[in-house]
C-alpha cells in the first residue's frame, strides 16, 4: 500500500533542575494556603522588620506562590525581591522560570541574562536560556550555552540531556548518544513508586528514553529496547516509553506485545494522538481493521493535523471495500503534505478499484515523480498498464519495481504473466521459477493465472 509513518516517537520536555535555594540554612517547606496568603498580606511590614532579611523574605514567598502555580504572585515577589537586592542572581533565575511558564519569552530570556551577568557561574542560567534559544531554532546560541553550563557545573545532568536533545534534532546521533551517556549516571538513581517518584528519578527516565530513540535511529534495536524498558522500571508512568517501545515491536513484527505497550500508553496518557496512531498500525497489521479503525479515527480527534493517521484509516477503508471514504481521507493527506507519495499511490489503488484506470495511473505517476524508488508505485502502475493492454509500459515498470526492490516474488510473478501474454514464454518461465524461490506461498496463485493466460491464448488462436 506504499510507505506510511507508522510509528511515532517522544521526547520528554527540556530539563531545567529544581529551584535554586537561596540559603542551605532555611529547609524549603510549602506554605499552607491560609499562612500564605497571611506571609503575602504582610510581606511588606515583614520586609520592613530589622529581624528579617527583606530580599530573603519575598524570595521566599516567591517561591511557596510559584509552587502553588501561581505564576503572577511569585513573578511579584521576586520583582521586590530585586528592587530590594540587586544583584540577587537566584531571584533572576526563578522569576525568569515564572516568566517563562507565563509565556513571556523576551522577559525571561532578559532575567537569564542578567543572573548570569551578576553570578557568570550559576550554570542552570545558561542551561535554562539554552532552552529558550533552542526554542527560537537558535542552534548555535543555544549549544553555546548548553556548553558554558557543562564548562561552569560538569554535573549538571540537565545541560548534558538538553544538549544531547539539541544534537539529536541537528543529526548529530553520537554527539547526543554521547550526552544521554553523560546525563543518566549524573541523575541520582533510586527506584521509587509511582506515588513517590522523585523528579530527578523523572529526568533519569527521559535520558534513558531519549537514548532509546538515538539508539533506534542507528539501527541498535536491543540497545533502543534496553533503555525504553529501564526508564519504565525507573518510571512505570512514562508513557511515551511504552509507546516507543512498542514501535520496535512492531517493527519486528510482534504486534501483540507492541499493542499491550500502546495500550498502558494509552491508559497513562489518553491525549496523545501518537499512541492511537500506532496502537491502530499494531492492530491493522493483526487484521483487526474494525479497531485500527477506531484507532485512527481517535487520533484525528486528538490532532486533525496527523496525515499518518488519515493515511492509515484511508488503507483500512480501501481494505474494507469502502474506496470513496479511502479517496477522501488519502485526499487530506494530499491536502496536509502534497509530497506525500504513498497518498498518491494509495489513492490510485482506490480509484482502481473504482474501475478508473486513468485516475489510477495518474495518481502511481505522481507518486514515482515524487519517489523515484518507490518500488510498490511502479508494481502498481506496471499492473494496471497490464489491465489496460499496455504490456510494454507494464513490463518497463514491472522491471523497476524488480531493479528496486529484488526480493519481493510478486514483482517476478506479475511480469512473467505479462510475458507469457506477449509470448515470450522462456523469459516468463524464468520469472515465474524466480518468484517461487522467493516466495513458495505463491505457487498456487500463479497455477491459476498460468491456466488463465493459456486458455485465453487457446481462444484467440485461428
Amino acid at each position: 500500500m506504499g510507505p506510511a509513518k507508522s510509528t511515532q516517537t517522544r521526547l520528554c520536555p527540556p530539563r531545567r533542575g529544581a529551584l535554586p535555594e537561596f540559603s542551605k540554612r532555611l529547609h524549603p517547606f510549602i506554605f499552607p494556603s491560609a499562612f500564605l496568603a497571611l506571609l503575602l498580606t504582610c510581606s511588606d511590614l515583614l520586609a520592613k522588620s530589622q529581624r528579617v532579611n527583606p530580599s530573603e523574605t519575598f524570595f521566599r514567598l516567591g517561591k511557596a506562590c510559584q509552587a502553588k502555580g501561581d505564576l503572577d504572585c511569585a513573578i511579584e515577589q521576586y520583582t521586590k525581591a530585586i528592587k530590594v537586592r540587586a544583584k540577587f542572581a537566584e531571584a533572576y533565575i526563578n522569576r525568569g522560570r515564572a516568566r517563562e511558564a507565563r509565556g513571556q519569552i523576551d522577559e525571561a530570556m532578559a532575567d537569564y541574562t542578567k543572573a548570569i551577568s551578576i553570578n557568570p557561574s550559576r550554570a542552570e542560567a545558561y542551561n535554562n536560556r539554552a532552552i529558550l534559544r533552542f526554542g527560537r531554532k537558535d542552534f548555535s546560541g543555544a549549544a553555546a550555552d548548553f556548553d558554558k553550563a557543562i564548562e561552569v557545573n560538569p554535573n549538571l545532568a540537565e545541560a548534558y540531556y538538553n544538549r544531547g536533545r539539541l544534537r539529536y534534532s541537528s543529526g548529530n546521533v553520537a554527539g547526543a548518544i554521547a550526552d544521554f551517556d553523560s546525563a543518566i549516571p549524573r541523575f541520582p538513581r533510586t527506584f521509587a513508586s509511582e506515588f513517590t517518584l522523585s523528579v530527578r528519578n523523572l529526568n533519569q527516565a527521559c535520558a534513558l528514553n531519549a537514548r532509546g530513540i538515538a539508539r533506534r535511529s542507528q539501527g541498535d534495536m536491543d540497545g533502543a529496547i534496553a533503555d525504553f524498558t529501564e526508564a519504565i522500571e525507573i518510571n512505570p508512568r512514562l508513557a511515551e516509553a511504552y509507546n516507543n517501545k512498542g514501535t520496535i515491536l512492531l517493527a519486528r513484527n510482534d504486534p501483540d506485545r507492541a499493542l499491550a505497550d500502546f495500550n498502558t500508553a494509552i491508559l497513562i496518557n489518553s491525549g496523545n494522538a501518537a499512541t492511537y496512531l500506532n496502537r491502530g498500525n499494531a492492530r491493522k497489521a493483526k487484521e483487526d481493521f474494525d479497531g485500527a479503525l477506531a484507532d485512527f479515527t481517535k487520533a484525528l480527534e486528538i490532532d486533525p493535523s496527523l496525515a499518518a493517521a488519515y493515511l492509515g484509516r484511508g488503507t483500512i477503508r480501501y481494505c474494507k471495500g469502502e474506496p470513496d471514504q479511502a479517496i477522501a481521507d488519502f485526499e487530506e493527506v494530499i491536502r496536509i503534505n502534497p509530497r506525500a507519495s504513498g497518498a498518491y499511490n494509495n489513492r490510485g489503488l482506490a480509484w482502481e478499484a473504482k474501475g478508473d484506470l486513468d485516475k489510477a495511473i495518474e495518481d502511481f505517476s505522481r507518486a514515482v515523480l515524487i519517489s523515484s524508488d518507490f518500488a510498490d508505485a511502479y508494481f502498481n502502475r506496471g499492473r494496471v498498464f497490464q489491465r489496460k493492454g499496455d504490456l510494454d509500459a507494464s513490463v518497463s515498470d514491472l522491471n523497476r519495481a524488480a531493479e528496486i526492490h529484488p526480493a519481493d516474488p510478486l514483482n517476478y510473478l506479475h511480469r512473467g504473466l505479462v510475458r507469457l501474454r506477449q509470448g515470450r514464454d522462456v523469459e516468463a518461465h524464468k520469472d515465474f521459477e524466480k518468484s517461487l524461490s522467493l516466495g513458495r506461498h505463491l505457487k498456487g496463485f500463479l497455477e491459476g493465472c498460468i491456466k488463465a493466460i493459456l486458455l485465453q491464448r487457446q481462444a484467440l488462436m485461428p
